[in-house]
């Protein structure tokens, strides 16, 4: 069997499969669907949108599958995915198994991801802070930059610069985040609808960035 990998099967490759309607195979009674058996067979994740999947009567196959809103896209390396229409006996396994919540080899229930995008988490408001903090935050904290590679960049002569300047910003970031501001109607509003975080430009409630 083979360990969990996060990047072997993506969510572009359920999106370039088919589109799978699993009631209908179900109510049909059709072979692929009275076929899976996800209590009896051996289901091996190996990202969010994909697993291996072994039937008691089959050989290994690659499945990538995910949801779209209320319907699933999905597609399969075996032949009856192939050759066939609609979902073949391995994506109606995994199918059933997130439906079931039947665990996989590790022990953990199987689940079908959304490629839907979801909101990002929102970003923080570094208008509190100097220029040289921000542009440390932003390279260190939210860059990916190491300290000390930062340090020699900006050419800073004093050990602990960035250091010090990453704690002050980190520091006033949580203490802005505790105090929200308050309206002169006795109302709160975020910060971040105030300010671009990223260039401290300004803006106004209910001003649409575009």
């Amino acid at each position: 069997m083979s360990t969990k990998s996060s990047s072997e099967v993506s969510h572009h490759d359920a999106e370039s499969g088919e589109l799978l309607f699993f009631e209908e195979l179900a109510r049909n009674r059709r072979n692929s669907w009275t076929r899976a058996d996800p209590f009896k067979a051996i289901i091996d994740p190996i990202s969010t949108y994909g697993w291996r999947v072994k039937l008691p009567d089959g050989d290994i196959h690659t499945v990538a599958l995910a949801k779209q809103r209320d319907r699933f896209v999905g597609r399969c390396d075996c032949k009856g995915f192939q050759f066939h229409d609609g979902a073949c006996a391995h994506l109606c396994t995994i199918r059933k198994a997130d439906f079931g919540d039947v665990p996989d080899i590790y022990g953990d229930p199987v689940s079908i991801s959304s490629t839907e995008v979801r909101d990002e988490p929102p970003k923080p408001d570094l208008t509190v802070l100097t220029y040289a903090e921000r542009n440390a935050f932003v390279a260190c904290r939210m860059g990916g930059v190491g300290v000390r590679e930062y340090q020699r960049e900006c050419e800073y002569s004093s050990p602990g610069t960035v250091s010090n300047l990453l704690r002050r910003a980190e520091d006033k970031l949580e203490e802005q985040e505790s105090k929200p501001l308050v309206l002169t109607d006795g109302g709160h509003i975020d910060r971040a609808q105030l300010s671009d975080s990223l260039t401290g430009a300004r803006r106004v409630p209910g001003e649409v960035r575009r």
